[in-house]
């Protein structure tokens, strides 16, 4: 069975939005008979994008974070490979250059397969290059 299996983005770019993304604070609870905010907690600013014609991560910006300097870093496709299915590893793209990228060995860690870099793995069968996959 063939699917797709994301990884996502990795522990450098978490670790990269945790201190350098802007917080805001946003409403945890309310009070029940007043309707006054009781509690608080912050969060990274952060965007989802879809694309409907597209599907969800087949848009150029999937997320896209506020930094605190003000500049967005999105979440963008750093590869692909294929192992009975896509493996995608995302990175951050900050003012058009990919930053926290994925190092062979990290992907590798992830997946349990030794991957080598981007251009490593299969070639994708025909079928999926024609979109007649189920």
């Amino acid at each position: 069975m063939r699917c797709w299996q994301p990884y996502g983005l990795n522990a450098a770019a978490k670790k990269f939005l945790e201190e350098n993304g802007f917080l805001e604070e946003i409403e945890t609870s309310k009070c029940p008979h007043c309707g006054k905010t009781i509690a608080s907690g912050l969060r990274l600013k952060h965007t989802i994008y879809i694309n409907l014609e597209r599907g969800f991560y087949e848009s150029d910006a999937m997320e896209e974070w506020t930094l605190k300097d003000g500049r967005k870093a999105r979440r963008v496709e750093d590869f692909c490979v294929w192992s009975s299915g896509p493996m995608t590893f995302d990175c951050l793209e900050i003012d058009g250059q990919k930053v926290c990228q994925w190092t062979p060995e990290e992907a590798s860690a992830a997946c349990g397969e030794e991957i080598s870099g981007p251009d490593d793995g299969e070639e994708l069968p025909e079928d999926v290059l024609d979109n007649d996959v189920n």
